[in-house]
């Protein structure tokens, strides 16, 4: 995890062994990496304002960091997530995904990526966010298995759709057009490594049934 120093330069990235980038930045501050680096980057165009909606994008963001660590079959993988200063944005991915993979809480999670990263800090509102997102099981979607689609798309969350509902009542209709947008693409690529994650597990499954 790192401010916008990194992403900007050749000589770390591939010093630490990067082979993924997250940019959470503003379509101006996104950094352009190389093609010959062969670094895969995802871009998220994230505000550090504690009324953006960080829960919406926690789906995809974790699945996206999961496909790329069981990428390295045949090479070390290095995953870099940063924003512009490294305190905030990132700060908030980085707990939410410790929380994700170990169950742990918020305030766990938080301090123990301080012990990486000291200025992490993430603000008052993704705060509150991510302490919902630990109650509502570190997904705001419904288990297919519980009837968790509506007309073939992922079904939300209540506790989701109230949080939503009250905050939207302090955003503009184009702020909220923006982030509709993006609630789709992550729950598109969460629905996507999802399945992904599913037909390797039946893959692996049928080649180890045929080799016994």
């Amino acid at each position: 995890m790192s401010s916008i120093t990194a992403p900007r330069s050749p000589d770390i990235l591939s010093k630490h062994g990067i082979t993924h980038v997250l940019s959470l930045t503003s379509q101006r501050d996104r950094p352009q990496i190389a093609e010959e680096l062969g670094i895969q980057q995802l871009h998220l165009e994230i505000e550090d304002n504690p009324f953006e909606d960080l829960l919406m994008s926690l789906d995809g963001i974790c699945a996206w960091i999961d496909d790329a660590l069981s990428s390295g079959r045949d090479r070390e993988i290095g995953v870099l997530v940063h924003c512009l200063q490294g305190i905030s944005r990132s700060g908030a991915i980085i707990v939410a995904y410790l929380m994700r993979t170990r169950s742990i809480d918020y305030d766990a999670a938080f301090n123990f990526a301080r012990k990486s990263r000291s200025l992490i800090t993430p603000n008052s509102g993704f705060a509150e966010q991510l302490r919902l997102w630990q109650q509502m099981g570190y997904t705001i979607y419904e288990k297919a298995s519980e009837g968790g689609e509506e007309n073939g798309a992922p079904k939300m969350k209540q506790q989701y759709e109230e949080w939503k509902a009250n905050r939207g009542i302090l955003l503009s209709k184009g702020e909220e057009a923006k982030q509709q947008l993006i609630r789709k693409s992550m729950a598109d690529m969460a629905a996507r490594f999802g399945r992904q994650r599913i037909e390797l597990k039946e893959k692996n499954e049928a080649e180890s049934s045929a080799g016994q």
